[in-house]
């Protein structure tokens, strides 16, 4: 079983909204899934490049399990609101798979 790790770098173009239509409902669906928050955090203490105004990462027990929430129809609702209140042109969402695939 491979973990399914998600990553959210967001530049928000409406916090208030962002927060209140996406974020506030998120942890519903992603729990539903089997995956948890690691972080969700706007402050850094070392950054290189550009900067965000949030740093977001869970984790799923299993990748497949993570792509199924994906592939809802929760998420898909919900991920409406993450793109219409952030700038999705300089922030990043991703989802990867666990584990080092440069170890030798």
């Amino acid at each position: 079983m491979t973990k399914g790790i998600i990553i959210g770098l967001i530049k928000f173009t409406d916090k208030s909204a962002f927060i209140n239509d996406f974020a506030s409902k998120v942890p519903m669906v992603i729990n539903k899934y089997g995956g948890a928050f690691i972080l969700r955090q706007p402050k850094t203490h070392y950054s290189e490049g550009q900067s965000f105004d949030l740093h977001v990462v869970s984790e799923f027990n299993d990748i497949e399990d993570a792509k199924r929430m994906m592939e809802s129809s929760e998420w898909k609702e919900l991920n409406e609101h993450r793109r219409k209140n952030s700038d999705t042109s300089s922030g990043s969402f991703m989802l990867l798979e666990g584990g080092d695939a440069l170890a030798s």
